[in-house]
């Protein structure tokens, strides 16, 4: 699996494990041409050296643009070398595309505010943290271990593995579900950004001339074997929020849990 995408820059080391650059090169600096040609292994290669164009700010962080990214030989979007930190930013469009929602607005991304260390996160989307690299804790999770490997990820088209973040809360690649919430932010992902809330169902409109139809007998609930007289109630089985995301602590009893962001 790739990095998380996170606050670090990561890369593979010569074992093809992700590492932190400084951990390999020491304190190699973002001038010298070999930082150019390493193998990042962060799913999404997401810092920009200069001027930031949400925060009043220059950014300090690596320069770095996002055909870099550990998912881009995989969506073919070919490795493309800057030589200035605007060009960083606009080396390839389609490819900025893809990691961002048609409908994100950038300029909201307000949540880095003055970290010029960072940045800020000028994408829509976060990987799982518990389902990405490095392996964060033990590797315990809800129903087995995970060890890097996407083959240890029991019942993957059950898991929630990336989410489009609310525009409030995108600071990076990553986002930590808990099991109160389903993640480490409670507003739901996609309610801010489209600025409206999910729309109740309206009956569909009666044509004037239109004969109305004649409404359906209540079926009657089969009765139980125990007691002829009772009838058995089918509630919907609401399988707990770890289930998806794979933390491993139980989901508190009567908490709602919503996706969002990091």
């Amino acid at each position: 699996m790739p990095a998380c995408g996170g606050t670090s820059v990561m890369i593979l080391d010569p074992n093809d494990k992700p590492v932190t650059v400084q951990s390999v090169y020491g304190g190699i600096s973002d001038t010298d041409p070999l930082y150019k040609k390493l193998a990042y292994s962060d799913w999404i290669v997401w810092q920009r050296r200069g001027q930031d164009p949400v925060q009043n700010q220059f950014n300090t962080c690596p320069g770095l643009n996002i055909t870099y990214s550990a998912l881009a030989p995989y969506l073919a979007i070919k490795r493309l070398d800057h030589t200035t930190d605007l060009q960083a930013r606009n080396i390839a469009p389609v490819a900025d595309s893809m990691f961002r929602c048609p409908t994100d607005r950038v300029e909201a991304h307000f949540l880095n505010g003055a970290d010029n260390s960072r940045g800020s996160y000028l994408y829509s989307y976060a990987i799982n943290r518990l389902y990405s690299m490095p392996v964060s804790g033990s590797g315990k999770r809800f129903d087995g271990k995970f060890n890097g490997r996407i083959s240890s990820i029991r019942n993957p088209g059950e898991k929630v593995l990336y989410i489009c973040q609310d525009e409030k809360t995108a600071d990076d690649g990553t986002f930590s579900p808990t099991p109160a919430t389903g993640s480490t932010r409670t507003r739901p992902s996609t309610w801010a950004r489209r600025g409206t809330r999910p729309r109740s169902r309206r009956p569909p409109p009666v044509h004037p001339t239109a004969t109305p139809s004649r409404p359906k007998a209540a079926r009657t609930p089969a009765a139980t074997s125990a007691s002829p007289t009772a009838t058995r109630v089918l509630q919907p089985q609401r399988r707990p929020a770890t289930e998806y995301s794979g933390n491993s602590t139980p989901t508190p009893p009567g908490s709602s849990p919503s996706s969002s962001s990091s």
